[in-house]
């Protein structure tokens, strides 16, 4: 559909694993097989560096959205017209882009008599700023929408349970992924595993737990050696496993906090075990605040100097962070 259809705006929905990045490799396999005069220029857009990384890693000539943005624009001020007439766009993670960035891209590579795929998976990561055009573009819009379903970079130990996610099957999916044994998952001697691949810690049982530890060591009697925490479920799952293991294993949190304290306690476990080097080094760590850009208009974000108004938001906070290096 994106080589053979002369709409100027398509849009490609596609779930996580159906292999989008080969998409883009086939799509410039087959633009490389034209003949020269009728080869069209691909450029691709990405509203991050890292979804540019993975089109350029595909072949794709790419740039940030943003920059796109700037330099566009500035021809036009200088009075140049772009000539996009022969040049394909490729808008890569477009659920991660906003109203008015898409507007404006849009309206550049009309413009310029361009055309332009939007792809990207609206289940995914969504945009800072206001509005989800990428979802209303396929279900308000008068675009072709090409659906790719068919999970390719998952196990098929795994894949049904992706499917049932993307219907909204939670329930068939938590019992698809039952299947899967923690005893399957390679181990370090001796190290704990959980019973069941989907576990549940809530409040009260963490307290159940607690209490029943603290009632067995005022008998003086043996608990048994089991987490007593999800963090501690979760960091034990983890490091008990063998290197070859944890290279294919990535932990997924809710919220940055709980990414915190999970990689402070898997490295003091991963130190403890003389896993890490000696040389300590302390090293910054910036997070960005995410502040939409309607925020900073609002006179709560600023103060007087003076006569004056300023803006005060803090866009970046840093939190020291002591890191061992591997010998």
């Amino acid at each position: 559909m994106i080589l053979e259809t002369s709409d100027r705006f398509t849009v490609v929905q596609g779930y996580a694993g159906v292999g989008k990045t080969t998409q883009f490799r086939a799509v410039m396999s087959a633009v490389n097989m034209l003949p020269e005069s009728e080869r069209p220029r691909v450029v691709g857009l990405g509203p991050t560096h890292r979804a540019v990384g993975e089109m350029r890693s595909a072949g794709v000539d790419a740039q940030t959205l943003a920059s796109f943005l700037h330099d566009t624009q500035l021809q036009q001020r200088s009075g140049e017209t772009p000539d996009f007439s022969n040049t394909l766009f490729l808008l890569d993670e477009s659920s991660m882009v906003g109203n008015t960035d898409m507007a404006r891209a849009y309206a550049l590579i009309a413009a310029g008599g361009g055309r332009a795929v939007a792809s990207g998976d609206t289940d995914q990561l969504q945009a800072i700023a206001p509005g989800q055009p990428f979802r209303l573009q396929q279900t308000r819009s008068a675009a072709d929408v090409a659906i790719m379903k068919e999970i390719v970079r998952q196990t098929p130990e795994l894949r049904e349970a992706v499917y049932s996610l993307i219907n909204r099957d939670v329930e068939r999916a938590l019992s698809g992924l039952e299947s899967v044994k923690p005893s399957q998952v390679p181990r370090q001697e001796g190290a704990w595993a959980p019973e069941h691949s989907v576990t549940e810690f809530s409040h009260s049982r963490e307290a159940k737990l607690a209490e029943a530890q603290q009632k067995a060591m005022l008998k003086g009697e043996a608990f048994p050696d089991v987490p007593m925490t999800l963090y501690e479920a979760i960091v034990r799952d983890y490091t008990g496993r063998t290197p070859e293991a944890r290279e294919q294993t990535l932990i997924v949190t809710h919220l940055n906090e709980d990414r915190r304290v999970l990689n402070s306690m898997i490295h003091d476990v991963r130190e403890k075990a003389g896993e890490l080097g000696k040389e300590q080094v302390m090293v910054p760590v910036l997070n960005t605040a995410n502040i939409r850009d309607g925020e900073l208009r609002r006179l709560s974000t600023r103060r007087h100097i003076g006569t004056h108004l300023s803006r005060w938001i803090m866009c970046i906070t840093g939190l020291p962070v002591s890191v061992r290096m591997t010998g």
